[in-house]
């Protein structure tokens, strides 16, 4: 390992293990715009870096850069599949890993989670974000798993679109301005014509599971 490398590992890795950074949040709370300043820091400190994203957000101009609502912007690359991001960054061997849009990794949760644990044990940062719930107030994809395993976990909040609270937590989606059944499939790649943030008094689900029908199926034994 080069003297300049190996110096940033002793400073940053605390050993032979890195650290976990899971950045939640629903959408318009700033997570984007959070990593993009991250990796202005870290190049600034001229620390070797990876930025990846999930290639479904295909936002703005493309799947190339990492987007935040109010402009800014930093070059990526974009991998669905987690071990190929992992055999990229073992081919350019950065300190620091950050990962945009992990709610995406649905179907391959697995996978996500063995690399990023990989990733620590071998002394690397790994800061990941993504949304915490989806449009239907629950866990989305690997976010539960990524969170509960992590070393630092921070939350952003967004303004509530109905009541202005500051506390919104939540991801309302819409069409024509109406909140969409649950029944709906849970991934829809939109921005503000689809989505808006809002606090949990304000989040509207239609259809979603309440706690009288799930007493009620409780009662009948479902």
């Amino acid at each position: 390992m080069p003297r300049e490398k190996e110096k940033h590992h002793r400073k940053l890795g605390g050993g032979n293990r890195g650290e976990v950074t899971v950045f939640a949040a629903p959408m318009f709370a700033g997570k984007s715009s959070r990593l993009i300043a991250e990796a202005e820091r870290f190049r600034r400190a001229d620390i070797p870096l990876f930025i990846v994203k999930h290639p479904l957000d295909d936002r703005y101009i493309g799947v190339g850069q990492i987007n935040s609502h109010d402009g800014r912007s930093v070059t990526c690359e974009a991998y669905a599949d987690p071990f190929e991001a992992y055999r990229r960054i073992q081919e350019i061997d950065p300190l620091v890993v950050i990962w945009d849009e992990v709610q995406f990794y649905t179907g391959n949760q697995d996978e996500l989670l063995a690399v990023v644990e990989k990733l620590a044990t071998e002394g690397r940062i790994i800061m990941l974000a993504g949304l915490e719930l989806d449009f239907r107030g629950e866990v989305f994809g690997p976010m539960g798993k990524l969170m509960a395993r992590a070393d630092k976990v921070e939350k952003l909040t967004a303004v509530c679109a109905v009541c202005g609270s500051v506390k919104a937590n939540r991801t309302q989606r819409l069409v024509n301005g109406q909140p969409v059944s649950y029944l709906n499939a849970v991934i829809l790649v939109g921005a503000a014509e689809t989505y808006e943030a809002r606090c949990a008094n304000c989040h509207e689900v239609p259809g979603a599971p309440n706690f009288d029908m799930i007493l009620e199926s409780f009662k009948r034994g479902v």
